[in-house]
């Protein structure tokens, strides 16, 4: 991970950790870059002369881009960095993962979220945001 007091150079290679022109790292500016933590791992890391560098998303197993583990990484910072953040329940985070692992449809799983989370447009909450006349129906 990153320090928090670092600038974050997103071109940043492997390479560019290592002194210049071999594969040594320079240990100060792994130091400088990463978090204690991370910075002792990577210093116990042998480089291989033989690997090209390559791009990585650090936030699957394979480390390949999916828009799945980009909405999942969003949906946490916004979680963690949100002032009132409360992690669900152990009972309800199971129902939330039940209702999208339905075997059905993706509209009946769609429904259903949207029937839970209130935000179906119904009489009532119309009401509630000033839309819609009787909330009796």
């Amino acid at each position: 991970m990153y320090k928090q007091d670092s600038t974050v150079d997103l071109t940043l290679k492997v390479r560019d950790l290592w002194f210049p022109n071999t594969q040594v790292w320079n240990a100060q500016k792994v130091f400088d870059t990463f978090t204690e933590e991370d910075a002792l791992k990577i210093l116990t890391i042998k480089p291989s002369p033989n690997r090209q560098d390559s791009d990585v998303w650090g936030f699957t197993k394979h480390g390949t881009y999916t828009t799945q583990s980009a909405y999942k990484m969003l949906s946490v910072l916004h979680e963690t960095n949100s002032p009132d953040h409360r992690p669900l329940p152990p009972v309800e985070k199971q129902l939330w993962k039940s209702i999208w692992k339905l075997k059905t449809s993706p509209k009946i799983r769609y429904f259903l979220w949207r029937a839970l989370s209130g935000a179906l447009a119904v009489a009532e909450r119309l009401q509630s945001r000033g839309l819609y006349g009787d909330a009796t129906c």
